[in-house]
């Protein structure tokens, strides 16, 4: 799953889309219910009972609420409907081979791909050209990550 976002990576999120206060609480929100779906999927975090309050506020009344999921809608809809397709069926690789692990890996972390058509919502398809392989380099999941991922 997509790692958590600290300050920085926070702070950067912010700036790709352009300081967009709606965007930047929908793309938080949306990381939040990636990670609480996926926690309470593989049983790997314990989450408390205020966590699960959090995850089901943001997932029926921050997003749906979200002006700017609201203005966006047909798009993003369709996204979200795609991000999770793509986690569902990386569920499916995560205990095979190292092949598999390796598919999981990559496609697990689909969520950073609405974040990506955000900034394109944001600043157009110029700042998208400006930027978009920067946002890829800030919070695309590392080498590192699969190296830790795929001896366990």
């Amino acid at each position: 799953m997509t790692e958590e976002f600290d300050k920085e990576k926070l702070r950067k999120l912010g700036w790709f889309l352009k300081g967009n206060v709606d965007a930047f609480r929908l793309a938080v929100d949306l990381l939040y219910i990636a990670h609480f779906a996926d926690d309470i999927f593989d049983a790997d975090v314990e989450r408390s009972k205020e966590d699960i309050k959090e995850g089901f506020r943001k997932l029926l009344v921050g997003v749906p609420q979200n002006p700017f999921y609201i203005r966006f809608y047909p798009a993003l809809s369709t996204l979200i409907a795609e991000a999770y397709a793509m986690w569902a069926d990386s569920t499916a690789f995560e205990q095979g081979d190292e092949e598999e692990r390796f598919i999981c890996f990559q496609i697990r972390n689909s969520t950073l791909m609405i974040l990506h058509h955000m900034m394109f919502l944001v600043g157009g398809e110029s700042w998208l050209d400006e930027q978009g392989s920067n946002f890829w380099r800030t919070f695309a999941p590392k080498i590192e990550k699969w190296e830790e991922l795929r001896t366990e």
